[in-house]
């Protein structure tokens, strides 16, 4: 039968229309059929995806420059060394600190992140019949290495389960037998733990077990509690194994000195001698050729008014030489006398004895002056002690009063005969200089007491403390190498090390290259909170922003180092703003630098440098907060045709940044979104018309072409869809992008020169569909899916190459956190390849950049560790 020609053409058109349809929704809409996708990352969200080898990203920056956590040494092994930093990043030293590049990373490079890489550790001990196997223990549970701490895992998750934690903060070895091993619950070792007359014990809120010690005697494989007789409120900061009689077990916790005779099966309490028993750390030594053990211990110092203007002191450091049965105080010298070097900042400062006094007995400060005289001798509260393996006369404590309640001075007590007398081995302040009442302190012949003996980094030429006569630097984390050569401690931003047993201190972070000069160069350990990486449009060299210490640049500094690290220099001494959020360069001028400040000073300012960061002005302030308030901004741009109009977003989430969750938790709901100003930054308003009523602007980009089209992508969830927004209008008006079906959340939007656009998207909790990066050539019209895995929050690409790009993939729980990290293409994302060697907490990268001039050079920012550098192949 003959079909009529306009039944043909009609049917042929239909087909036409279905096919063009059917292009488009390929594209477009995916909701009805996902295509499959790529083998590749099928691999990536199944199983853990080794990241390629051959290149490495090397640390970059001026150090530690951070808060810290602990430092252990190996106890058989006086060149391991073990630190914790406070931003979840551990690092070890092999060679006893002595090359220069000591610091290596034992942080896995493809782990699942935090909760699944040791960091922020408690305590860590080492089998002595097998020096490679050793266990850990933080506030998540146990971990364990076979290879002498270079790698960790999580160990025993059907006791110490996860999500479900059990903070653990001791663990011990039997010495004669590694087959016997016993880990104590608790957070003894919280980096905060300041008391009260009130409460004078640590608050266990949070903490799901207390009063329990474990014990294994299969290395680990199984456990038995062992708590009868222990109080069930004990937190356990010790335990200590007899070396020659190891069913004599010892455990030191916040409710006192406990002992078993039975391998801790049950447990007897033993603080006869101590005045409260609440201990803050015991040391153990043992004498092997008198079987003979001698057990120093820090109480809680308690104070007591005496009724007559006066303040009694309790507490303090004492000695049992018969395993614990008995103990008798050795304080007689360590009472300090505020009258003879009480400046008014020791006295009614922040952290003064008027302060403290008025923050232990529940009072106000005017009350405490009103109440008391300045003491002319009174015990300042002790937090740590250890013993020198090779003498036990050689007694070390530290005082630290900035996290304790205790007031100055701070640092390293040192007691060389058995504590009949001290002397303070940390001096950084002048009042050591000036003060004549140390010239009449107790002090070996070969120590002055009047001088200076301490060696920082960067922060002494940026940090108020050090214009202090007696600087408060928070000391913590003392350690002493198990030949008794080596100790330890942490001071404010730097670690320190002693070789000369006290006599004098350095630290071991970083070198600054010339005296004065604020370029250094780091040794690997940076605890730096990296933030971003800006490339300068003019010069195209790149500047490094940080938390608390703002902007560092890379310097030219001539050097004969031999290190795989580079010179960075720091532009803001003064420390003026010490925490940018977001900034950006001029784009015609070299000199001038905006930011929006994030805490501390200036916080919610927009500031204004016109030397490249070395000096700030204030020109306004257009975020609603305090210094007491803290609020992260990102994406600063500026309109290239007319730089007077700028824009900064400031989103309600916090996906990518040290302090996740609500930001800015102060504001209200129309405080977020984006800001804009015509006239230089002196005035802002938001521009969210068209915007979802909380407008949780991420990121924002600007058309190379057409400076008023912008595109702001919108963080949303399962529960409230974000999506991605275009205004033609300066932002006077949004209007929403049509996007492939399934996607709820878009983190970030990038725009090539060449028009092409990037949008990274997804949740934590959102399936494969959700997330990806997508691209389109066209406007928006159409997207092409690149990249496939659930959750990704930035993507990076080649400023002169829209086929180099860098993707930054966040933690998705339904695909149980696998393969968080960065990922590169070469070939507009046909192939990629996993890149985060040498990153070590691949879950906080937070930028990268290509480098503007050497194409085979990358950089980034992670907000646990600082900067890195990558050469490609």
């Amino acid at each position: 039968m003959k079909v009529p020609m306009k039944k043909c053409l009609a049917t042929t058109l239909v087909v036409v229309i279905m096919s063009v349809l059917m292009i488009v929704s390929e594209h477009v809409v995916l909701a009805s059929s996902t295509p499959d996708i790529p083998d590749y990352f099928k691999k990536l969200q199944s199983r853990e995806v080794k990241s390629l080898q051959s290149i490495e990203w090397v640390q970059v920056g001026p150090g530690s420059q951070g808060g810290a956590d602990s430092t252990i040494f190996h106890p058989t092994d006086a060149d391991y060394v073990y630190i914790s930093q406070n931003m979840k990043k551990n690092y070890y030293s092999t060679d006893g600190m002595r090359s220069f590049d000591t610091w290596k990373s034992n942080s896995s490079d493809d782990s699942r992140g935090y909760r699944y890489n040791l960091a922020q550790t408690y305590q860590i001990d080492f089998s002595r019949q097998d020096e490679t196997f050793g266990l850990a223990v933080n506030i998540l549970g146990l971990w364990k290495t076979t290879d002498k701490g270079a790698s960790w895992e999580r160990a025993s998750l059907d006791v110490f389960p996860e999500p479900d934690t059990i903070s653990l903060s001791a663990v011990c070895f039997d010495p004669t037998d590694d087959n016997i091993i016993y880990v104590g619950s608790g957070s003894f070792w919280k980096n905060i733990d300041p008391r009260t007359q009130k409460n004078p014990y640590k608050s266990i809120d949070g903490l799901k077990v207390t009063g329990t010690i474990w014990k294994s005697t299969d290395k680990g494989k199984t456990w038995q509690v062992s708590n009868s007789g222990m109080h069930p409120e004990a937190e356990i900061g010790q335990i200590f194994v007899h070396p020659n009689k190891p069913s004599k077990v010892y455990a030191a916790t916040s409710r006192g000195f406990y002992f078993s005779n039975n391998g801790g099966e049950s447990w007897t309490l033993r603080n006869n001698g101590l005045d409260n028993g609440i201990l803050r750390d015991v040391a153990m030594h043992y004498n092997k050729t008198k079987n003979k053990i001698i057990f120093y211990a820090v109480e809680l110092t308690m104070w007591e008014d005496d009724g007559q203007k006066g303040v009694l002191s309790s507490g303090g450091v004492y000695k049992s030489t018969n395993e614990g049965e008995n103990w008798v105080s050795v304080n007689d010298k360590l009472s300090v006398d505020l009258n003879a070097i009480g400046d008014e900042e020791m006295l009614t400062g922040g952290y003064g004895f008027y302060k403290i006094m008025a923050k232990w007995f529940g009072i106000t400060q005017t009350e405490a002056e009103e109440r008391f005289d300045v003491p002319t001798a009174i015990l300042p509260s002790f937090r740590e002690v250890e013993i020198n393996p090779t003498n036990p006369n050689m007694i070390y404590i530290v005082n630290c009063g900035r996290k304790e309640n205790s007031f100055g001075p701070e640092g390293v007590w040192i007691s060389e005969d058995g504590g009949a007398n001290w002397f303070v081995s940390t001096r950084p302040g002048i009042g050591y200089t000036e003060d004549a009442y140390w010239r009449s302190q107790y002090s070996p012949e070969d120590v002055n007491l009047t001088t200076q003996n301490m060696e920082v980094g960067c922060e002494k030429y940026w940090s108020w403390l050090y214009a202090l006569r007696y600087p408060m630097l928070a000391y913590q984390y003392l350690a002493i190498s198990p030949d008794g050569k080596n100790l330890m401690v942490h001071a404010f931003k730097s670690r320190l090390l002693s070789r000369d047993n006290g006599r004098t201190w350095k630290q071991v972070d970083a070198i600054e290259l010339e005296p004065d000069s604020d370029i250094w160069i780091g040794r690997g350990n940076s605890n730096v909170p990296g933030k971003h990486v800006l490339i300068q449009p003019k010069t195209n060299k790149p500047y490094f922003m940080a938390g608390e210490t703002s902007f560092w640049t890379l310097s030219n500094k001539v050097h004969t180092i031999d290190t795989k690290s580079l010179p960075v220099k720091r532009l803001d001494r003064s420390n003026t703003l010490p925490c940018p959020a977001a900034s950006a360069f001029h784009p015609h001028n070299k000199n001038i630098l905006y930011a929006v400040g994030e805490r501390l000073q200036h916080a919610g300012d927009f500031m204004k440098s016109t030397d490249a960061g070395a000096t700030w002005e204030v020109l306004s302030h257009p975020i609603p907060m305090t210094v007491k308030h803290k609020v992260k901004s990102y994406t600063l741009k500026i309109n290239k045709n007319k730089p007077d109009t700028m824009y900064f977003t400031v989103p309600k989430s916090v996906i990518n940044d040290a302090g996740g969750g609500v930001n800015g938790s102060h504001m209200n709901d129309e405080d977020y979104g984006v800001y804009k100003t015509t006239d230089g930054g002196l005035n802002w308003v938001t521009m969210n018309k068209g915007l979802p009523e909380i407008a949780n602007v991420n990121a924002l980009a600007m058309d190379p072409e057409r400076q008023n089209t912008l595109y702001a992508a919108v963080i949303g969830s399962q529960a409230s869809i974000g999506g991605l927004f275009k205004s033609t209008n300066g932002g006077e008006q949004w209007s929403e992008v049509t996007l492939p079906a399934g996607i709820v959340s878009v983190n970030d939007v990038h725009i090539q020169d060449s028009g092409k656009i990037f949008i990274s998207c997804g949740t934590a909790d959102g399936e494969q569909e959700n997330g990806g990066v997508w691209s389109s050539d066209d406007k928006g019209v159409t997207w092409t899916k690149i990249f496939h895995m659930p959750y990704v929050i930035e993507t990076f690409v080649d400023p002169n190459n829209d086929d180099r790009a860098v993707v930054h993939v966040g933690k998705a729980s339904k695909i149980d956190s696998l393969n968080p990290g960065i990922y590169l293409t070469k070939n507009g994302g046909k192939k990629w390849t996993k890149i985060n060697t040498g990153i070590g907490n691949p879950d906080k990268v937070s930028d990268v950049k290509f480098d503007r001039v050497d194409k085979k050079v990358l950089w980034c920012s992670v907000i646990s560790s600082g900067f890195y550098r990558l050469a490609l192949p």
